[in-house]
């Protein structure tokens, strides 16, 4: 692999995800995205369609080792919003590979989101992004929970891996 890292995103909806992972991707074609909203896409039809979590979690694993067998690192995209999930996640992942995983969290303002969110053909309930920011300022993302590196990327800024 380019580089040892691996990445997962973390933040509300609206928060700028999406947006930075294809930026990433522009830049570093060592990367592979993992998205749940792509899965969800071509498992259910729309983004939009929750589904059966073990479907998708088991089609997350297995982007993920597919990504890896290729030597390409990856990008995972998905608000990962839950510490107790994010936990879960890195122990899962810290079996298939050697590779480190870096948090970056997206830490646009909820006021942000929820307007970014309005003007989405796909919307998140206001209570349900609510409920995440809550989850996310009771427990932001930590070390302790298996990350090799966190990055708090504050809204509005530019972020270039180097190669």
């Amino acid at each position: 692999m380019s580089t040892p890292y691996s990445y997962i995103l973390i933040g509300l909806p609206g928060s700028g995800k999406s947006t930075l992972a294809h930026q990433l991707l522009a830049l570093h074609p060592h990367l592979e995205l993992v998205s749940t909203d792509q899965i969800r896409e071509h498992l259910y039809g729309k983004s939009s369609i929750q589904g059966n979590w073990p479907t998708i979690e088991h089609h997350v694993f297995t982007q993920i080792q597919q990504a890896f067998q290729v030597q390409k690192n990856v990008i995972y995209d998905a608000t990962n919003y839950n510490h107790l999930h994010r936990i879960n996640l890195l122990q899962k992942l810290s079996k298939l590979s050697s590779t480190q995983w870096i948090g970056l969290y997206l830490k646009t303002p909820l006021d942000q989101c929820k307007k970014r969110n309005s003007q989405r053909d796909r919307q998140v309930p206001e209570g349900i992004i609510e409920i995440m920011d809550e989850c996310l300022r009771a427990f932001p993302p930590t070390l302790a929970e298996g990350f090799d590196k966190i990055y708090q990327i504050p809204s509005g800024t530019t972020v270039r891996l180097s190669k």
